[in-house]
């Protein structure tokens, strides 16, 4: 019983610890402090549209382009999917 207490306590306590980050995130972008950067000499391009597939607010898009570019700024609410998850490490959300 006291192993299920300490899992549950800790799963309490890194939930806490992710509303805290989304809410920063999201007091950061009222702000207005939010930047989106690729390094386009790091992006695989037409292999790499891993950040368009996988953001949950379609802030990029891949269209007419060879390249993901940022369309939807203002949506980002810096969940940092997308800079975790880009293979070639191409993407950095700034505040």
């Amino acid at each position: 019983m006291v192993s299920s207490r300490a899992n549950c306590s800790a799963a309490v306590q890194a939930e806490r610890e992710r509303f805290n980050r989304l809410y920063t995130s999201i007091q950061q972008k009222a702000d207005g402090m939010v930047k989106i950067k690729i390094d386009y000499a790091k992006c695989a391009k037409e292999k790499d549209k891993i950040c368009v597939e996988l953001c949950p607010f379609s802030v990029f898009s891949f269209e007419k382009t060879d390249k993901p570019k940022v369309v939807n700024a203002e949506s980002c609410i810096m969940c940092r999917t997308c800079q975790v998850n880009c293979p070639s490490q191409a993407i950095e959300i700034l505040v």
